[in-house]
């Protein structure tokens, strides 16, 4: 009998891995890029207690529109990233939102620990460019990068025409 249900377990944990059900996704990583292309900042969300997150693009089932999440230190998903409308109408903010429906602040870190704000900005058409804003009032891309060395441009989609609350996707660059 203990057998049995030994190989019972064995076969249902085989099966699980193997199906729709078993979570498995490539990570991107998600960084904000100068314009002249030299320097790179990491994109983090920060949590309660001063606790630091990882965001990543996910490519999930082979599209090629990947998922902005912010990801735990085993990277299992965590929380959704988006941009929320504020009241100056000229900025969204990035936020990160909880499954409680809190949310948190999303920033470019510098090597000196400096955090910067991360803003969704006019964009052509529907896409809100993603952008980090420096001190200076410049504004560094964000990029999402894939392990071999593809780049996707990191956009707040707004498919609603207006809404308040808008997902924030990495797409294939369009050049202009």
């Amino acid at each position: 009998m203990k057998e049995l249900i030994i190989k019972s377990i064995v076969a249902l944990t085989m099966f699980l891995s193997h199906s729709a059900f078993a979570s498995t996704y490539e990570v991107w990583h998600v960084k904000a890029i100068s314009p002249d292309g030299e320097q790179i900042l990491p994109i983090k969300a920060l949590g309660e207690g001063g606790k630091i997150y990882k965001i990543k693009a996910l490519v999930i089932e082979k599209n090629h529109i990947l998922d902005i999440k912010v990801l735990d230190d085993n990277n299992d998903v965590k929380h959704d990233v988006k941009a929320i409308r504020n009241s100056d109408g000229k900025h969204h903010d990035i936020k990160a939102i909880t499954a409680s429906g809190d949310k948190l602040d999303v920033k470019a870190i510098t090597s000196n620990g400096k955090k910067l704000d991360v803003k969704a900005v006019k964009g052509k058409g529907n896409a809100l460019d993603i952008k980090v804003v420096m001190p200076n009032g410049e504004y560094w891309a964000i990029k999402a990068i894939s392990p071999n060395g593809n780049v996707f441009d990191v956009k707040a989609l707004d498919l609603e025409n207006g809404s308040p609350i808008l997902p924030v996707k990495a797409v294939p660059q369009i050049y202009k």
